[in-house]
């Protein structure tokens, strides 16, 4: 199997949560489809969900735009901007659940190059939506996030908070979730094979203070790869089963 250095990074950002997955070579396009269909006979676990997501890349191996669609309609459109060193500086989001209207989110770095904050906004008229402050412990293994209220709420209470242990190579190994009482609600740990895929995570859940953790839920997956050692099959293995995830298509 290839050697897994980093040639291009995907960021995968949802509710502030950022995945780093890393791509070997100089791919144009990448296409993800995902698994899992109900049918009238009840749901199929092997058969495309008709979802597809799409990463463009520029000649610097950044994503320039992702788009989410279904039965060949996009319903979801991402764009990109980079500083001159390469980090993500902007993303604008356009997608049905917002009536129309895009969101940007605004990503401002500290001197060491860590994401110190990521302010969200209606483009239009610059509204605030989110505000997201970053703080890092001494040596750089921890770091915690506090999310804001948006501030044409006229308010400025933090509605949630993460912390994250980060291993030597900056990938998350552990999370925690805090509701705004600071109650932590959620918390996961996750796992990595050699090539840097998430080959397991696990996820715990409670109520309240009164109510014991969830037992641990344990997600295993496994991957097969093309040539240059990049993955295209993602599956979840559960029991004896390999159940299939998402099927990839790389276009280089």
């Amino acid at each position: 199997m290839p050697d897994r250095d980093s040639s291009a990074i995907i960021r995968i950002s949802h509710d502030y949560f950022q995945e780093f997955d890393s791509i070997k070579g100089n791919p144009k396009i990448i296409i993800e489809e995902s698994f899992g269909r109900f049918k009238k006979r009840g749901y199929s676990e092997k058969k495309l969900s008709k979802w597809e997501t799409t990463y463009y890349f520029s000649k610097k191996n950044l994503i320039d735009r992702k788009t989410s669609s279904y039965k060949g309609k996009i319903r979801g459109d991402w764009l990109y901007k980079y500083d001159e060193k390469g980090n993500e500086i902007s993303e604008i989001i356009n997608y049905g659940e917002h009536k129309g209207k895009s969101i940007e989110r605004k990503i401002i770095y500290d001197s060491q190059e860590r994401i110190e904050s990521i302010k969200t906004y209606y483009t239009t008229g610059e509204i605030m939506y989110w505000e997201s402050d970053f703080i890092y412990s001494a040596n750089g293994d921890t770091v915690s996030y506090c999310t804001s209220l948006p501030v044409y709420r006229k308010q400025d209470t933090i509605f949630s908070r993460r912390l994250e242990v980060l291993d030597s190579l900056n990938r998350i190994i552990e999370r925690q979730h805090f509701d705004s009482t600071g109650l932590m609600t959620t918390k996961w740990k996750f796992t990595y094979d050699k090539y840097g895929n998430l080959e397991s995570f696990c996820s715990q859940y409670r109520d309240s203070k009164d109510t014991e953790f969830s037992k641990p839920d344990w997600w295993i997956f496994e991957y097969e790869y093309d040539d240059l050692g990049n993955w295209i099959f993602k599956y979840q293995l559960i029991g004896e089963k390999r159940i299939p995830r998402t099927k990839r298509k790389i276009e280089y």
